[in-house]
């Protein structure tokens, strides 16, 4: 049995090789071509729902919840979240659901974030991603509470990828996804 070799790693590697010797270390970007880049894009293509989502050890609705809601607690919390992949374009929603306790009984709560992110391979594994268009809103008992666009920051952003098996893992520092790819 011999193992699959992706040519991506080997341009990858030799990318940041080549990074090293031509002393570009802090003085600017040195990447693969987009053209180089293919294999691996091709390997993110297709939408992809998170199965686990960590922030540190903790589950990502716990922090949410901590964060946004000021511990307020969210009973029967559900947290969905995808992310299509494209071309040069990836789709992120999220959406949180649930019924947030109050003096007047339980309320429906929702909440929804879709982000627009520009993306490519970057230096080793990693992607680069920057926001370009967004919006969250937030609804409760059925009525918007909240509702903003996200406008695009300017900033590049590096996130680490790695596949496990099938499962595709996407960290940002202590904040841990993993993807399964929706098959259509």
């Amino acid at each position: 049995m011999s193992a699959r070799i992706d040519p991506s790693d080997d341009l990858l590697r030799v990318a940041g090789s080549l990074k090293s010797r031509s002393g570009a270390e802090g003085r600017g970007i040195y990447e693969i071509s987009s053209a180089l880049a293919m294999p691996s894009r091709r390997r993110l293509i297709g939408l992809w729902r998170v199965e686990e989502h960590l922030i540190g050890e903790r589950p990502y609705l716990e922090v949410f919840i901590a964060q946004q809601l000021r511990g307020m607690g969210l009973l029967d919390g559900i947290y969905a979240a995808s992310y299509d992949f494209r071309e040069f374009l990836c789709i992120k929603k999220v959406s949180i659901d649930g019924l947030l306790p109050t003096e007047d009984g339980d309320v429906n709560y929702e909440y929804r974030l879709t982000i627009a992110l520009s993306w490519r391979p970057g230096q080793g594994r990693s992607l680069v991603v920057k926001p370009e268009i967004g919006y969250q809103m937030t609804m409760l008992g059925g009525k918007p509470l909240a509702c903003k666009d996200l406008p695009a920051s300017g900033e590049e952003q590096r996130i680490s990828w790695r596949m496990e098996g099938k499962d595709l893992i996407l960290e940002e520092g202590d904040d841990r996804r993993l993807l399964r790819k929706v098959l259509s």
